[in-house]
Order: structure tokens, then C-alpha cells, then sequence
């Protein structure tokens, strides 16, 4: 798709400037335009014209992409064709012969599904392959080219094949897009600018590990977080053809309670940032953050959608180290996108290496890439003391720092390394 756009935007740009260029850019230069192309080198025509075709081609590829209609008709058709072929498992098999026959009924622009390549690919059972997973290729490779061309409308560019998306561009693209999606046109407007933030805040923690604030939308089209918003689309997709359903209808909105993309989590966020926020400046000062005293992760949500809540409490040092890594402004409070991102850091710090990087840069406040018994210490103190205030006998520091390296396997006399975190698989623990 990207190597297309390059090609049709070159051959667009070339010979084709009166056709493309409409009537918006016809302004009181119109005659001084027509008489001399070369002066197109003024900025902001330039911008406004590259815009135009950019919106042209984008236009003309979607055209040529599968429809949601007829996916359900190929679909359907292919399980038609399958029904009387059985593999063990008891799913309908498609050997290679059947699937280039079906190559051959389906529209030449989506042959490019059925190719050698793709189906050695497969898993195989003898030499056929599921019909299940064929379907699943197909739907997620139309997700995949729909969702970049969609990314491409705001992307920024010079050449399309290194686009890139900044975090506004992809805050305008989920603001565009609520309406667009059943599950989230319930919410109210005064909300949709809440949602964009949180929604677009879980790709760039992810996704933007450097912080650099831009992510190739070919990268963002693939990566496991998109898949996780493609998964509330294709639900509610699915859920459309059996609106009058109301079993279902509830089947789904259990699924998708532990979504990050969902209303239903964007909500919870909202309502516990606003539930901190005691003097409602819409910032949360440290001693506001001191009163939050869990999380809730998707493994915590209950069959009615509610989520459990952990008691997870940080202390006093952590959180000004927390406000003096993370707050680069004054006054010194956090905004509901840092909300979000510590959120997700505490969320997902089992598991994802960005969460553990996150809380990584507290601990290492000397950039030595060290964790030293120093450093322990400095953090220990406020739970020696919280656990002796609780009458709790508080293990000694000292003992906490072996037992701390003994979790890393660390030998090292001056102290564990970042990479000894992510090794042992105990990060999250220490």
C-alpha cells in the first residue's frame, strides 16, 4: 500500500496538477498558477496541494480494499466451498489445489491473499491448512491496510514509506473515529476529548519507548496494542448482525469491559484521576497522588465488568522520585496524561518491559544504571518504617539488599543492572 501511495503521488503530482488541484486551490492566483507550475515552490500552496492529492490517492486505494460486506460474502462463501473437507480438529481444511481454485473466484485485487508464499506460511494438517485460519489472515490483513490508510490522513510525510504519526495526529485520528464506532457513541461529548488521550497515551508508552514523540504508522498498524483496538472493532462489527440479540449484546460487554480501548475503561480512569484530584484543578499534586491506593488490571475484572481493586500503595520517596523524573513544569502536578501513563506503567509492569523501564528511571536517580544497596536502602526506609507503625517486625535494610540480589542472582559487588531486572523475570517483584 505504502510503495502504491509513493507511486500514484509521483505519477498524480506530474501530469495530472489542474485535475487534482480543484477548486481549492483556485484562489485569486488561479491565472498566475496555470501560466507557471514551478512557482507551485510557495509553501503553503505547496501544502494545501500535497494535501489535496495525498486525500486523492488515500480515496482511490480505499476503493480498491476489501469491504467489510463483502469479507462477510467471501466469508461465507468459503465456508460453503469447505464444508464436506475435514481436518482432525474437526475445523473445514483447504488443500492448495482448493485454494488457488478459490483464488480464482475472488476479485483480482484481493488474489493477493491467495499467493505460494502465504500459504507455505500456514500451519498444516498433512498439506492442507485451516479455513479458520485463511479467514483470519484475510480479516486481519484487511484491518491492517484500512487502518494505514486511515493513520496516512494525518501522518506527516515526505515520503510515504517512512511516515510517521505524532501524538496529536493520532489524538485526531480516535477523535474522528468515536463516532464512526458503535460501542463508543454512547459516550458523551464532553468526554470524547478524555477518551482520545487515553486511548492514544497506551501507543506511544508502548510504542514510543524513547519518547520521541512520532511512531511509523507502518509500525503502529502492526503493533499488539492496534490489535488490541482492532479486536473491540471487529467485536462490535460482529456484534451489529445480532443487535436483537440480548445474550450476545451482554456477551460482548463483558469481553470488552477489560479493553483498554473501551468506554468502560477510559471512564474508570477519568473517574479515579477525578476522584485524587481534591481541589480540581484538573492536576494532581504529590500529596493528592499519596491517596492512590490501587489498581485494577485485566486480569482483576469480574463477569459483571466491575474491576477489583488492589491495594498497591506507593510511598512517600517513590512518588517524588516519581514527580521529580516525570513533572517538567511548574507548578510541580501531574496532568491527567501523566496519570495515564503512570497507570499503565503499574498496570502492565508484570509484563511489558516499557512498565518496568518506567519505574526503572525512579529507582536509578543517578543514571549509574546500578542497583546499588544504597539505592535499596533509600527506598526501603519509608516501608521499614510504615511496617513497624502497623506493629509488623520489619526485616532489617541490610537483609532486604541480599534478599533483593539473591531474586536477581546478582553477584555483582556494585549492584544489579537494569538488564538483571529483565533477565530473572522478578523486576516487577523487586
Amino acid at each position: 500500500i505504502l510503495t502504491a501511495l509513493t507511486v500514484m503521488i509521483l505519477i498524480l503530482t506530474r501530469s495530472n496538477f489542474d485535475k487534482i488541484i480543484g477548486d481549492s486551490l483556485r484562489t485569486e492566483n488561479e491565472d498566475y498558477i496555470a501560466n507557471d507550475v514551478s512557482t507551485v515552490n510557495d509553501k503553503l500552496l505547496f501544502e494545501k496541494y500535497s494535501q489535496v492529492v495525498k486525500t486523492q490517492v488515500l480515496k482511490n486505494l480505499r476503493g480498491k480494499c476489501m469491504q467489510w460486506d463483502r469479507f462477510t460474502q467471501f466469508s461465507d462463501k468459503l465456508t460453503e466451498m469447505t464444508k464436506k473437507t475435514k481436518m482432525s480438529s474437526g475445523d473445514s481444511k483447504i488443500s492448495y489445489a482448493l485454494f488457488k481454485e478459490i483464488a480464482c473466484t475472488v476479485p483480482s485485487s484481493y488474489r493477493k491473499y491467495f499467493t505460494a508464499s502465504n500459504f507455505i506460511l500456514f500451519p498444516k494438517d498433512g498439506d492442507s491448512i485451516s479455513k479458520d485460519d485463511l479467514i483470519r489472515f484475510v480479516e486481519r490483513s484487511i484491518e491492517i491496510e484500512r487502518v494505514i490508510l486511515d493513520l496516512m490522513e494525518y501522518a506527516s510525510f515526505d515520503d510515504p514509506l517512512t511516515a510517521s504519526i505524532t501524538e496529536q495526529q493520532l489524538e485526531a485520528y480516535f477523535y474522528v473515529i468515536i463516532p464512526q464506532i458503535d460501542v463508543l457513541k454512547r459516550m458523551h461529548p464532553s468526554f470524547h476529548e478524555f477518551y482520545m488521550y487515553t486511548a492514544s497515551q497506551k501507543f506511544f508508552f508502548f510504542v514510543d519507548p524513547h519518547r520521541r514523540n512520532a511512531i511509523s504508522v507502518k509500525k503502529l498498524a502492526h503493533c499488539a496494542i492496534m490489535q488490541e483496538l482492532q479486536y473491540l472493532l471487529r467485536a462490535a462489527r460482529k456484534l451489529s448482525t445480532s443487535v436483537n440479540d440480548s445474550g450476545e449484546v451482554s456477551k460482548f460487554e463483558q469481553s470488552i469491559s477489560a479493553n483498554w480501548f473501551s468506554g468502560q475503561n477510559a471512564l474508570r480512569i477519568y473517574t479515579l484521576f477525578l476522584e485524587l484530584d481534591k481541589d480540581q484543578n484538573g492536576m494532581l499534586s504529590l500529596e493528592e497522588l499519596k491517596a492512590f491506593s490501587g489498581f485494577s488490571s485485566a486480569a482483576d475484572v469480574h463477569n459483571d465488568g466491575s474491576f477489583q481493586q488492589i491495594q498497591q500503595q506507593f510511598t512517600h520517596t517513590a512518588l517524588t522520585r516519581l514527580f521529580e523524573e516525570y513533572i517538567i513544569f511548574q507548578p510541580c502536578e501531574m496532568d491527567y496524561k501523566g496519570f495515564v501513563n503512570f497507570l499503565i506503567a503499574a498496570e502492565n509492569i508484570a509484563t511489558h518491559k516499557a512498565a518496568l523501564q518506567y519505574f526503572w528511571r525512579l529507582i536509578d536517580y543517578d543514571r549509574s544504571n546500578r542497583l546499588t544497596a544504597e539505592k535499596i536502602k533509600y527506598f526501603y526506609k519509608d516501608v521499614f518504617t510504615t511496617l513497624n507503625s502497623m506493629d509488623y517486625k520489619a526485616p532489617i535494610a541490610d537483609d532486604v539488599v541480599l534478599e533483593i540480589y539473591d531474586l536477581l542472582s546478582c553477584n555483582a559487588a556494585e549492584g544489579a543492572t537494569y538488564q538483571d531486572l529483565v533477565d530473572s523475570k522478578q523486576g516487577h517483584t523487586v
